[in-house]
């Protein structure tokens, strides 16, 4: 789903939702500079709206790439954003998604992703189909410009080995992840990735298989973010800095 100004979705339920073999299990996009309403007579545009969704009881497959169909008669095409996909709920520019959950939702990923893939930190700002933005740098979740997201009792696994996070997020603000089990990858950066993200509370989170980082935080805007419980033993270490952050800007309650 995708919507621009003057166009938005709010107040809906996903629920009880098998998806198997898929590329792009969930996308979401806002950009209100884009597909503009009629002005107004002081010659504002309308801005769009994402808000208040719920996404839950959800199983999913997601393939590496697009898999040729047996009924058609001609090959299958994928462009290269259909590669490695992940849930993506995706802000451009001042437009936030609001009031997002996650909640009982377990998918298992292909996996593939490579170390160039990690690194990437310029997703083009803009909220076209999921594939448009290329391969994301999070093998689960690509969240940017959300405001007020929950995650609870979330799974995330690999089939083969990916080296990126599994989450990264991008200026989200008031978030809380409770219970996310994931794996990760000793010769990944981090299991998690935060840049210029305020106020998160991560707690009951599980690393299930052997990580070097469990969080790593970027951004001078980033603050407030709490590790609270769970079980982070597989992850050698619980946080790590870069491009700004302070090390204040996380507090770790894990013994």
């Amino acid at each position: 789903m995708r919507f621009g100004g003057g166009s938005g979705i709010e107040n809906a339920i996903f629920s009880n939702l098998v998806m198997n073999n898929v590329t792009g299990p969930i996308s979401i996009g806002l950009d209100s500079s884009s597909r503009r309403g009629s002005a107004s007579a002081d010659g504002a545009r309308p801005k769009g709206y994402v808000r208040n969704l719920v996404f839950s009881g959800i199983r999913a497959t997601v393939v590496a790439e697009g898999r040729q169909h047996s009924d058609l008669p001609f090959p299958s095409s994928f462009r290269p954003g259909e590669t490695r996909s992940c849930i993506v709920l995706n802000g451009v520019g001042e437009d936030f998604l609001e009031g997002i959950s996650l909640s009982d939702i377990q998918i298992t990923f292909e996996g593939g992703g490579t170390p160039d893939e990690a690194a990437r930190r310029d997703v083009p700002k803009m909220a076209g189909e999921y594939f448009e933005l290329g391969v994301l740098p999070a093998y689960g979740l690509y969240a940017r410009n959300v405001r007020g997201l929950t995650l609870h009792n979330v799974r995330f696994e690999v089939t083969k080995p990916d080296l990126r996070p599994a989450l990264v997020f991008e200026n989200v603000e008031d978030a809380g992840v409770n219970g996310l089990s994931a794996q990760g990858n000793s010769k990944a950066e981090a299991l998690l990735r935060f840049t210029d993200t305020r106020d998160v509370l991560l707690s009951a989170c599980r690393v299930l298989t052997p990580a070097a980082v469990f969080l790593h935080t970027e951004g001078a805007a980033s603050r407030g973010i709490t590790i609270d419980g769970g079980d982070v033993a597989k992850a050698a270490t619980v946080t790590s800095f870069g491009s700004g952050a302070s090390k204040d800007a996380v507090k770790v309650r894990v013994s």
